[in-house]
This record gives structure tokens, sequence and C-alpha cells, in this order.
């Protein structure tokens, strides 16, 4: 599975914080512009805060998108692969040759059960294969453009499974901002406490809301707050590399998470903010859909959705 940590779990404890702070002083904000160099530092954390979702929804992008691609490339190139095993083992049935049988035999399942690079040798022996025999294998429905259209998906493939390390530096370099952005935004919220310790004892109502919203919530342990699954609207079968786009919760708009289906159709989020989430659902080859799901405290939610085929 490819998979990258884009925020790290004290991160997104911090950014929670970060956007309660940005909606208390909506509610606050003619007393905090009367504090000595709050609005300076409040507009450096805002500045922040949007740099943070841009960066992370970048980088969520490029792991989502990538993985989405390279995986509906395999799904194609299986159909292809299990439909010229099935017309090459008909052939070598029927004229006796057992051992090409053998080597050629493969399904849809035995297909999904390699990894990458097996499932890249297992396409290219049964493409070998049929071109050796192609003159042969005409009457059982190979033909030059099929061949020709297994190849080009194969190479394809092949290109899109060394293309990750040609990133691993940019990788690097947008993590290093991201942290570098994160101490800026802990920098300007160090400056606007001293700010607000001015007015503990003038205005306690106000103290109090703002220590409230800035303390770190530790979400690293919370139960599972949603499942959810992707299957197909006509089949009914789970469609994996699914990407769910969740957007909002508890009114903080703008906040994305995003998450992919696995082989069996789903996936788990922990420590969901609790509220209604609008739901973004998409993958190659599939018609994109948007609907929306509720969140609450201390329960699981299950949510399925039926994609249709394009």
């Amino acid at each position: 599975m490819l998979k990258q940590i884009i925020m790290k779990t004290i991160e997104e404890g911090k950014l929670n914080m970060y956007l309660g702070l940005r909606d208390l002083n909506g509610t606050y904000e003619a007393v905090t512009k009367t504090l000595p160099k709050y609005v300076e530092n409040y507009n450096i954390l805002l500045d922040s805060i949007r740099q943070i979702q841009e960066l992370s929804e970048q980088m969520a992008v490029n792991k989502t998108g990538f993985a989405a691609v390279k995986s509906s490339l395999r799904d194609e190139l299986t159909e292809l692969a299990a439909d010229s095993s099935r017309k090459i083992a008909a052939y070598a049935k029927l004229t006796g040759n057992i051992s090409l049988l053998n080597e050629t035999s493969y399904t849809s399942s035995d297909l999904g059960r390699l990894t990458f690079i097996g499932f890249r040798d297992c396409i290219k022996m049964l493409y070998d294969k049929i071109a050796s025999t192609s003159e042969a294998l005409a009457e059982y429905g190979i033909t030059a453009e099929g061949q020709k259209s297994f190849l080009d998906k194969m190479e394809e493939f092949n290109r899109i499974l060394v293309t990750p390390r040609t990133g691993i530096t940019e990788r690097s370099s947008l993590r290093t901002r991201l942290v570098s952005l994160f101490q800026e935004a802990d920098n300007a919220i160090g400056n606007m406490d001293y700010a607000v310790g001015i007015v503990k004892l003038s205005n306690p109502i106000f103290y109090n809301a703002y220590m409230n919203a800035r303390k770190l919530v530790n979400i690293s342990n919370g139960k599972l707050a949603l499942h959810a699954r992707a299957v197909d609207a006509t089949t009914g079968e789970a469609v994996r590399g699914v990407i769910f786009e969740f957007n909002g919760g508890n009114g903080k708009s703008g906040y994305i998470l995003k998450k992919k289906t696995a082989r069996k159709g789903g996936f788990n989020v922990r420590n969901m903010a609790p509220g209604t989430w609008k739901v973004r659902v998409s993958k190659p080859g599939y018609r994109a859909k948007e609907t929306e799901v509720s969140v609450a405290t201390g329960e699981r939610t299950e949510l399925k959705i039926q994609v249709e085929r394009v």
C-alpha cells in the first residue's frame, strides 16, 4: 500500500487548536483588537493556517493522486491480462499443450493477489507467451490491435512504478516547509498568550474562553469514529482505490481529510471532529459523487457509498 504521513497526529491536534482560536477571535474581536501586538500575531497565525492547509492538501493530492492512477491502471491491465489468459489457456488446452496451460492460467483474483512487481512480471510473461504464438491464436480472439493495447498499458505501468523515486526530494522539501509553518504558528500563539494574560483579571470570561480554545487536544488514542465503504452500484462488489474527501466537521470549513478505500473497499477514521461533513467521492472510471455524513461524539458512524461506472 502506498502510504505517506502528511501530518503527524500531534500536528493534526495543533491544527484543530489553531482553528479553534480562529473561531474564538470572531466572537471576541472587540477585545482582541485592543490587546498589544495581538492582531499582528493573529494575522501571522491566520497566514500559517492557510499555508498549512494548502500545503497539506498539495501533499495529499500528490500522494493519493499518484496511487489512484497506479491502482486504476492496474485494474485495467488485470482485465486485459485475465482476458488474454482465458484465450491462450483455451488454445493450450484444446491443442494439448499442458505446459503452456499451466504457465498461462491466471484469473483476475490470481492477478489481484500479486505484489505490484510480481504483477508486472506476470503480465510481461503472458504478453511474451502470446506474442510467440500470435498467429495460432488468431481464431481464439487474440488480435494485433489487442496486443498493441496490452503493450501500451504495460509500458505505462512500468513507467509509473519507477516514478515515486523522482519525487522523494520534493516531498522532503514540502515536509520541511510544513514543519516550519507549524513553528511560525506556535511562535505567534506564544506571543498572543502574553497579550491575553494582561486581561486575566479584568476580563475573565474572554481569558477562560481563550485558554480553553488554546488547549492542545490529544487525538492519538480515540475510538473509531467512522467506517466507510465503496461498492459498485451495479454488482454490489467492493471497489478499492476510491478517494473520499471530507470537508468541514464542527463548523471548521476548509479542513480537509482525505482517505482511500483499501482492497476490500473500505477504511476507518479515528478522532473525526463531531458535526456534519461534506463528502466528495471519486475514482477514475467512475462518476464523482457528493454527499454529507454526520459524526457524533463517542459513536461509530457507518458510511456506504454506491459508485457508478462512467
